[in-house]
C-alpha cells in the first residue's frame, strides 16, 4: 500500500519534475514506476513535447502503449499517418501488427510527397515505416519512389525500401539488392 501510495504521488508531481529526472523514470526507472495513475502524464507528455526532438514524445508514447494499449494504438496510428510525424521511429514499429493493409495508401502517398517536396526525414521516415508495415499492395508505387530516389542517393531509404522489397517481392529485391551494392 505504501508503494502505491508513492506510485501515486509520483505520477501527481512529475509534470513539475526536471525534465532529465522524467527521462530517468520513463526509461530505466520505468518498470518500478509504471502504472495507470500515468496515463493521463503520459498523455501530456506527449501531447505537450517540443516538435523538434522525436524521442521526446516517442518515449511517452511507448509507454503509454504499454499500460493503456488502444489509447496508445490509437496515437501511433495517428502519427503514422502524418507527412512528417512527430516521433521516433522505435514508437512508431512498436504494434505488434505484421502489416497494416488500412494504412497502405497513406504510406505511399507520404513517401511520394516526402520525395517530391524533398523532405528527407518524411521520406526516410515512411521508408522505414513501408519496410516495416506495408502490404504488397503497394509495390508499384514504392518500385517509382525507390527509383527516383536511387538517383537522390538517401541510402538510409534505399535500405528501408529494399527491407519492403525482399520481404514483399524477394526476386525483385534480390534484383535491386545487386544493383545497389
Amino acid at each position: 500500500a505504501r508503494f502505491e501510495t508513492l506510485r501515486q504521488e509520483l505520477a501527481r508531481s512529475f509534470l513539475a519534475l526536471a525534465s532529465d529526472r522524467q527521462s530517468v523514470y520513463l526509461g530505466r526507472g520505468w518498470r518500478a514506476v509504471q502504472g495507470p495513475e500515468f496515463v493521463p502524464v503520459l498523455r501530456r507528455l506527449f501531447e505537450t513535447k517540443a516538435d523538434d526532438n522525436y524521442l521526446n514524445r516517442g518515449l511517452p508514447l511507448r509507454r503509454l502503449y504499454q499500460i493503456a494499449p488502444n489509447e496508445g494504438r490509437e496515437l501511433i496510428l495517428a502519427e503514422i499517418r502524418r507527412l512528417e510525424p512527430r516521433v521516433d521511429a522505435k514508437a512508431l514499429g512498436i504494434l505488434p501488427d505484421r502489416t497494416l493493409p488500412e494504412l497502405d495508401g497513406v504510406l505511399a502517398s507520404n513517401l511520394e510527397q516526402g520525395l517530391e517536396q524533398n523532405l528527407s526525414g518524411a521520406f526516410t521516415r515512411h521508408s522505414g515505416l513501408i519496410a516495416r508495415y506495408a502490404t504488397e499492395a503497394i509495390l508499384p508505387r514504392v518500385k517509382v519512389a525507390f527509383e527516383k530516389d536511387q538517383a537522390a542517393g538517401w541510402a538510409e531509404v534505399v535500405t528501408a525500401l529494399l527491407t519492403y522489397f525482399l520481404r514483399v517481392d524477394p526476386e525483385y529485391g534480390l534484383k535491386k539488392l545487386r544493383t545497389a551494392a
